[in-house]
């Protein structure tokens, strides 16, 4: 005897033709599809954690105060670079003059006070390089 897996489906009296579930079908398909989806977006609402109440009031006009507020924010931070810059260059400078003047006038007239001074002064400016790279790697 042959098993033949493929052999014709039998007929349930429970199933309807295609034919007939379109014509059982409301002809309104776009009210019924608009229910539904009202239905699962009440449904998501409920499935995860409540959402800010604020958020469902925000308008476009707050929208743009908001916008306005981080563009002068970052205005502020932009000039405050700026000036960080240019304290940073004025003390490069001023260390670069310090080093020039002593170089200049002591170097010539007193080696041996020269090298105290160049000594306490790279002292110092280690200890400041170290004291900022301890600070920056705290801050992280």
């Amino acid at each position: 005897m042959e098993d033949n897996s493929f052999s014709k489906p039998t007929t349930d009296s429970k199933l309807t033709p295609i034919s007939e579930q379109s014509e059982n079908q409301p002809e309104n398909k776009s009210s019924m599809s608009n229910s539904i989806k009202e239905m699962m977006v009440s449904m998501q609402k409920f499935s995860g954690p409540m959402p800010n109440p604020l958020l469902e009031k925000i308008e476009t006009k707050h929208i743009d105060k908001i916008l306005e507020i981080v563009h002068e924010d970052q205005n502020i931070e932009y000039k405050d670079r700026q000036k960080e810059r240019l304290f940073k260059i004025f003390v490069i400078s001023m260390i670069a003059g310090l080093f020039v003047f002593l170089t200049i006038f002591l170097a010539t007239n007193n080696i041996a006070t020269y090298k105290e001074i160049l000594i306490y002064i790279l002292t110092f400016g280690g200890g400041t390089g170290v004291g900022f790279g301890f600070g920056k790697r705290k801050r992280k």
